[in-house]
């Protein structure tokens, strides 16, 4: 079903990024279950010609800055996006270094909704946004710009700092169904608010050049 909305989206490719154990409301995959999505994913792009699944997941960064995987499953996926979800509160310094620990892991392709913000609902956390975005033009690592309209993180003013660093940013629709997958747009809307151009945004690319672009 994922496969048939984003070719008629005029995709060549959809990433799957289920999250892990951490997050315990979404049932996140541990690492057998991860494998065996690995497994489902290779069968069915084995069946299409014109199209490719990725296989990724979406790592907690846990409060003591590791992460809810191995990196020895980690570096078997496609693409390995990364971000918190609990224990929203620390203080400045100690959610700036979880982050950091993340953008350092050479695993780690994306950080995703870097701020956590969720509109009319909960403030950003305390981080310092340009120490990450600086970071991340140091790793290559890319952050997300969460296209969900209660998200919409990161904002256009810190995708305009990214920009100015060489940092690339992902338009995600942080899609659970296959309804959310239209949120594309308000992406969009934000990434040119913060005059991002093509060449700034990862899945604007080829699938063969996106590949080329992530983590080694």
């Amino acid at each position: 079903e994922i496969v048939d909305k984003a070719r008629s989206l005029g995709y060549e490719y959809i990433a799957i990024s289920d999250h892990t154990p951490a997050v315990g409301i979404t049932g996140g995959l541990d690492e057998k279950r991860l494998i065996r999505q690995m497994d489902e994913i290779e069968r069915i792009n084995g069946d299409l010609d014109d199209f490719r699944v990725l296989s990724g997941v979406e790592v907690d960064i846990r409060s003591d800055n590791r992460l809810d995987l191995p990196d020895k499953i980690l570096e078997k996926l496609d693409i390995v996006i990364a971000a918190v979800h609990t224990n929203l509160t620390q203080k400045k310094d100690e959610m700036t270094a979880r982050i950091l620990s993340a953008i350092e892991n050479p695993n780690v392709d994306i950080i995703a909704h870097p701020t956590g913000r969720i509109i009319g609902k909960r403030d950003p956390y305390d981080v310092d946004i340009e120490a990450l975005i600086d970071a991340a033009g140091s790793t290559g690592t890319i952050l997300e710009l969460n296209a969900n309209p209660r998200r919409l993180d990161i904002k256009d003013t810190h995708a305009r700092y990214a920009k100015k660093k060489g940092v690339k940013v992902a338009i995600s629709t942080d899609a659970h169904d296959t309804s959310q997958m239209e949120y594309m747009h308000f992406g969009v809307a934000t990434a040119r608010r913060g005059w991002l151009e093509k060449d700034d945004v990862l899945n604007t690319r080829s699938l063969d050049e996106l590949l080329r672009t992530l983590k080694p």
